[in-house]
């Protein structure tokens, strides 16, 4: 572990928090998993992002490149998310938040760019205040250590709202507490078919799940809520860049044509490494919309009036 990463262990370690039953499920899925023939895979993460860009921390990298894209795309990074918390204090009713990662000339950043939730619309005054009292401002986010854009005096307060809800069963999470093992879902594919829903986001398209092992209906059926290994396949198009649109984390903008590398391409599912044999395809499930069948399943969690 790096130090950075110690020091957000030991600020947690006595912290318990609220989360809702949806996430907190997706949560004790990741882990270590060892199937049934005995093939273990283990859990790879990137390092804690501290990259810092026009002098904010908490990225994967400075920039987005072609050894980046795929963090941008797949792993969330506390630099993106407190970006949009920042937004939220401008006094625009409908601010366009500041990315702070640099792109390509001629791009912009699109809804695949990992924690990027827009267009952000009018909001009520109290969510200025609350973040101003968090000492949060459109240009300062206070960090517990430094270039990772951890504040756990803002988590807490979040954690706090949550205990609240009433939608979904509210879990009390602690970091020690998490299990080491994960789940079966972690090794179940889902690829997008080829013939389907080609105008659809990388996330959302008609899936088929596929499993090396004799899954139960309810494992491949939370592969297409919790999507581990959802693969980026090509769209519809006449060039390799609008093929590709939907899974890459940046578009063209109109003043300058820009054109997807043939490395971002290629790369773009590096990070499905299973170990041999774990990811080879024995079943297959029906095709399903994945985030039809993840509204599904997160509906039935709703705690139904007694």
């Amino acid at each position: 572990m790096t130090s950075e990463e110690k020091a957000i262990r030991k600020a947690t370690e006595d912290v318990e928090l609220n989360v809702p039953q949806t996430i907190a499920t997706y949560l004790g899925q990741i882990g270590q998993y060892t199937d049934k023939m005995g093939k273990t895979t283990d859990l790879q993460t990137p390092p804690l992002p501290t990259a810092r860009a026009q002098d904010m921390g908490g990225y994967h990298a400075p920039a987005i490149q072609e050894d980046t894209h795929t963090l941008l795309e797949e792993v969330p990074s506390l630099g993106i998310a407190a970006d949009m918390v920042m937004s939220l204090c401008q006094e625009a009713q409908e601010p366009v938040p500041n990315f702070r990662v640099a792109t390509p000339n001629g791009t912009a950043p699109n809804a695949n760019r990992t924690g990027r939730f827009s267009p952000i619309g009018p909001r009520r005054p109290e969510i200025r205040q609350r973040l101003a009292g968090q000492g949060i401002t459109p240009n300062h986010f206070p960090e517990y250590i430094r270039d990772t854009r951890f504040n756990l005096r803002y988590i807490k307060s979040i954690s706090d709202i949550i205990s609240s809800f009433t939608t979904f069963r509210i879990e009390k999470m602690c970091f020690p507490r998490l299990a080491a093992s994960g789940g079966e879902t972690q090794v179940i594919v889902t690829r997008p078919t080829p013939d389907e829903d080609l105008h659809e986001v990388w996330t959302t398209r008609s899936v088929q799940a596929t499993s090396a092992a004799d899954s139960s209906t309810t494992l491949m059926g939370g592969s297409f809520m919790f999507g581990f290994q959802a693969y980026k396949e090509p769209g519809e198009g006449r060039t390799a860049t609008e093929r590709h649109a939907k899974s890459c984390c940046l578009s063209p903008t109109a003043e300058q044509p820009w054109i997807i590398p043939e490395e971002w391409i290629a790369n773009r599912n590096e990070r499905r490494n299973l170990p041999p044999g774990i990811g080879t395809e024995r079943f297959r499930t029906l095709t399903k919309r994945q985030d039809l069948s993840r509204e599904d399943i997160i509906r039935r969690m709703v705690k139904t009036a007694r």
